[in-house]
């Protein structure tokens, strides 16, 4: 089986920082946290809303449910949002209220509309997506795929791919110390085998290991 992409952290800040330089970074740097933070698929980013994330009184929800009629599963994943990426957060609230069709009332949800679509392509409209086989949950989303491999030739980072974002954020929290139930929940598969492709040792990590073999043996 060949070895999974897995970014480092150093790849992630790559990342970060190139694709931080148009007017369209906060957005950037939100759909990075929506792949790599929250492991959502891409179907699921194309369908993800506001008020999943976020609560009315302005507060980023923490802990918050993936509702089942967008997990890929059907089912109802729980999710996290770590208080390190709520700044990325605030920016992209504040840059997608610049359009008026996502302007709310009343001042709740950061004056943002709760049921739009969460994250916009460079219209300010919602990623689209395609089913591929009618009746199932199969689905494409070109024009996703290509913003996330846009973000990835920004970096000038070879061997990855728009799901490297989903493997790196499961291998973290393999590394981090989620056993096989608890990352069959997170993310949603029901075979452990989905899992185990992508908690292989990493290309960088088996050099160091392969590197580190008996090396005090003497010749």
């Amino acid at each position: 089986m060949p070895l999974t992409k897995i970014f480092t952290e150093k790849e992630i800040q790559r990342i970060f920082d190139a694709n931080s330089q148009d007017d369209f970074k906060y957005r950037n740097r939100a759909l990075i946290v929506g792949v790599g933070y929250w492991g959502l698929t891409k179907a699921e980013i194309c369908d993800l809303s506001i008020n999943s994330v976020l609560a009315p009184d302005g507060q980023w929800r923490l802990k918050w449910d993936l509702p089942s009629d967008i997990s890929f599963t059907g089912e109802v994943r729980r999710l996290f949002t770590p208080d390190h990426i709520v700044p990325a957060l605030d920016d992209y609230a504040k840059w997608l209220s610049q359009y008026e069709s996502y302007q709310g009332i009343g001042g709740e949800f950061l004056n943002l509309q709760p049921s739009k679509k969460f994250f916009v392509n460079d219209n300010g409209d919602p990623f689209a997506k395609t089913e591929r086989e009618k009746g199932t949950k199969k689905y494409t989303t070109r024009s996703l795929d290509e913003k996330l491999k846009l973000f990835i030739q920004r970096a000038k980072i070879q061997g990855a791919t728009p799901n490297t974002f989903r493997d790196t954020w499961i291998k973290n929290l393999y590394d981090g110390g989620a056993k096989m139930p608890e990352l069959l929940a997170i993310t949603g598969y029901r075979d452990k085998r989905a899992i185990e492709s992508r908690i292989l040792p990493s290309e960088q990590e088996l050099e160091v290991i392969a590197n580190g073999l008996f090396g005090r043996v003497k010749f």
